[in-house]
């Protein structure tokens, strides 16, 4: 079991992604960590 964790480290070890976490689903659009709509709605 070792080994397959070496090997998933090593292929995706390096940061894919720009930001934190991917904006995948429609919370990232409501949530603010990515200037989301929520705070225009309550207005």
């Amino acid at each position: 079991m070792q080994n397959k964790r070496d090997e998933y480290t090593i292929n995706f070890g390096e940061k894919r992604f720009v930001e934190d976490y991917p904006k995948v689903g429609v919370r990232s659009t409501i949530d603010g960590r990515y200037g989301g709509v929520r705070e225009s709605l309550e207005e």
